[in-house]
């Protein structure tokens, strides 16, 4: 079962003290990290997309269907400040319970079996980014929400152990969030499946900025990445 983040949120900081409280009184193993090279995985396996994969499973996502879309609905909320912008920026200590959401029009079958799936979040130069590592990961939105609506509207969240990716200046420009097993519960159309939501787990000085919609014709925006069979 997830963890139920609550309506008002605290601060990354916080939530990040608060979570481990509860992970450490459940005996919970910590957040799994996504790889960032192959020297991180066994010998006996691959850096792939950002997650250690047995070499004798490559062929398998390799085999898989791809599917990518774009986000219907999208909206950055951040304490006392409107949303609207082509820019967004979490884990800032001004504002470090900012939380990004975001909405697909995935119909999956029922029968769909959803080998993995990445959230592909392009970094942004327009905010300097400090040397100090930002480490995100994902949420489910478990309830509807309005993407004209700002702070408090915030919509209730849960965590299903996602696990975390740490972006830095010297990584790749696309930030990619494993949310293999949020899209998997996708099928079964439950009405609490309301879309993804990010959050950075420790605030740093200048956080780290995202584009929320293409800003160029080589600019992409966010988009959802789907390995399918």
């Amino acid at each position: 079962m997830g963890v139920v983040y609550a309506r008002r949120m605290t601060g990354a900081r916080r939530r990040a003290v608060g979570l481990g409280l509860i992970l450490g009184a459940c005996g919970c193993v910590p957040r799994a990290r996504l790889c960032a090279g192959p020297s991180e995985c066994a010998p006996q396996g691959s850096c792939v997309a950002g997650r250690c994969v047995a070499n004798v499973g490559i062929a398998e996502i390799q085999r898989a269907e791809r599917l990518v879309l774009e986000p219907v609905a999208r909206a950055w909320l951040r304490r006392g400040k409107p949303t609207a912008g082509r820019l967004a920026v979490l884990g800032r200590d001004a504002d470090s319970d900012s939380t990004l959401l975001f909405r697909f029009s995935a119909t999956l079958p029922r029968d769909a079996r959803v080998v993995e799936a990445y959230l592909l979040l392009e970094r942004s130069d327009a905010v300097d980014m400090g040397p100090d590592p930002v480490e995100l990961h994902a949420l489910r939105i478990a309830e509807p929400w309005d993407e004209r609506n700002g702070w408090p509207f915030v919509p209730r969240l849960e965590d299903l152990r996602s696990p975390m990716t740490r972006a830095t200046t010297s990584g790749p420009r696309v930030v990619r969030l494993d949310v293999t097993q949020i899209v998997r519960r996708w099928p079964t159309l439950d009405a609490r499946d309301q879309g993804l939501a990010v959050v950075a787990d420790v605030a740093t000085p200048t956080g780290i900025a995202f584009v929320m919609e293409p800003l160029s014709e080589t600019s992409l925006g966010p988009r959802l990445e789907l390995y399918l069979r």
